[in-house]
């Protein structure tokens, strides 16, 4: 992956950003490994200020930003469903980050596999696989408290021939 940084993006996190992203890329490799090389073929620009992450299909390029806010799309947490809330609140930017880098990486694997492209529900469910994993506690407010059935990273089928 080519990581570059628009100006105004500060040279002091430059090193735990591409941590992050090479950590990110680890987890979904571990998941779909057949994606590996077509990632490699990414950019990744990371951007200053609160702006969203995108991801652009036809460019393989990924904007990434350093946003303080844990929020999923409405019609994933109804896919999803068992508690799960649409807004779940502010924290380190880090951790925020981490789920950033693991929502748009799913969009690339979904890209590369040309299946379910842009669908919100497998992001989802990879950011709450990973918050599973390594922050637990934000894990549980994301359900408000609530009971719900085993969670596991979003099912993407392999491009159809």
């Amino acid at each position: 992956m080519n990581i570059t940084r628009n100006d105004g993006f500060p040279m002091t996190k430059m090193a735990e950003c591409i941590q992050a992203i090479e950590d990110g890329k680890r987890w979904i490799v571990e998941r779909y490994p057949d994606v590996e090389d077509e990632l490699d073929q990414y950019e990744i620009i990371l951007k200053p200020g609160n702006i969203k992450s995108r991801h652009f299909d036809k460019e393989r390029k990924i904007i990434l930003a350093r946003s303080d806010w844990i929020g999923f799309y409405a019609r994933a947490c109804r896919e999803i469903g068992h508690g799960l809330k649409e807004h779940v609140g502010v924290y380190d930017r880090e951790i925020v980050f981490m789920t950033n880098v693991i929502h748009e990486l799913t969009h690339a694997v979904q890209n590369i596999r040309d299946f379910h492209r842009g669908n919100e529900t497998d992001t989802t469910l990879n950011e709450l696989a990973w918050l599973k994993q390594h922050k637990l506690p934000i894990y549980w407010r994301c359900f408000d408290g609530k009971t719900h059935v085993y969670l596991s990273h979003a099912t993407i089928e392999r491009k159809r021939k």
